[in-house]
């Protein structure tokens, strides 16, 4: 599908009179064919539901709603308000909430979704590309795409997969649901105020099923994570004394005995799997 006619953003913003210079945290993508691609990655059809994240000018907005069943597109900036009633009417699949979405209950925001397939999508602010991402991640419903513009070595540490030295503990959680590929690549030139740092755009594809067996024991899994990845760079044995996740050294080699693991890895050399059976073998004790 071709993209969709859009205004010029630049003159969209001196329309609105919104002076970039104060505006050094928010970076508004000025190319319609990258938004048609982004939403294009997403694979909509009919039969979705997307849930779009910061909206700005609804650029990205309407290449959703060309393609989408329907459109829920959060934006927390009032000064965008007007322009969204405008876009809301040409676009009857298309609604806009006026909110911040990490106040939002996602699964009151979802409850009339009926069967439709849902996305979660947008371009998300660098500051606070994480909590997004597990608002989408942890939620009990699973989304048939989630596709981001996230920071281009953000992006890398999440499509690096688990035992690759790049990883984190963002990495192996999103990887517990999801398969994560980067698909597109974007340059500071293409937004209005140029950013200082390349971005990238991520897909994640939901699993057959879901690596651990309920919320619970994916709690149990994340705070394995959390607390050997601020160890990342000495040993798992040190990692598991430092962190509190063993009582004491004698603890923490029977688990590692337990679970076959050499005492002198590092985190970041775990498979997915490694630290499943870690996580179990420490619950276990």
């Amino acid at each position: 599908m071709p993209p969709q006619d859009f205004p010029s953003v630049i003159e969209l913003l001196k329309r609105k009179g919104i002076w970039l210079e104060k505006r050094k945290s928010q970076h508004f993508l000025r190319n319609q064919v990258i938004c048609a691609d982004i939403a294009e990655l997403a694979g909509l059809t009919r039969d979705h539901l997307a849930i779009e994240v910061g909206a700005g000018l609804g650029n990205l907005t309407v290449e959703l709603a060309a393609r989408a069943g329907r459109v829920i597109a959060v934006e927390m900036d009032p000064e965008f308000a007007d322009w969204h009633s405008y876009l809301a009417a040409k676009w009857s699949n298309l609604s806009f909430v006026s909110s911040d979405f990490l106040q939002l209950d996602l699964g009151e925001l979802l409850r009339d979704s009926g069967s439709l397939k849902l996305c979660g999508i947008g371009n998300l602010p660098y500051q606070i590309t994480s909590e997004i991402l597990f608002r989408f991640v942890d939620a009990p419903m699973t989304f048939d795409s989630l596709v981001f513009m996230i920071q281009k070595e953000v992006a890398e540490r999440i499509a690096a997969g688990p035992g690759n030295r790049a990883a984190g503990a963002l990495t192996y959680k999103i990887a517990l649901r999801y398969e994560a590929t980067i698909e597109m690549i974007v340059g500071p030139e293409h937004f209005v105020p140029p950013p200082k740092v390349t971005s990238a755009v991520i897909v994640l594809r939901p699993l057959d099923e879901p690596l651990y067996r309920d919320a619970q024991h994916r709690d149990h899994i994340h705070r394995t994570l959390d607390r050997l990845f601020m160890f990342r760079r000495k040993t798992i044995l040190n990692g598991l004394r430092g962190s509190g996740l063993a009582h004491d050294r004698d603890h923490a080699v029977r688990v590692l005995g337990d679970c076959s693991l050499d005492e002198n890895r590092r985190p970041e050399t775990l498979s997915l799997k490694e630290v499943i059976s870690l996580t179990d073998a420490l619950h276990h004790e």
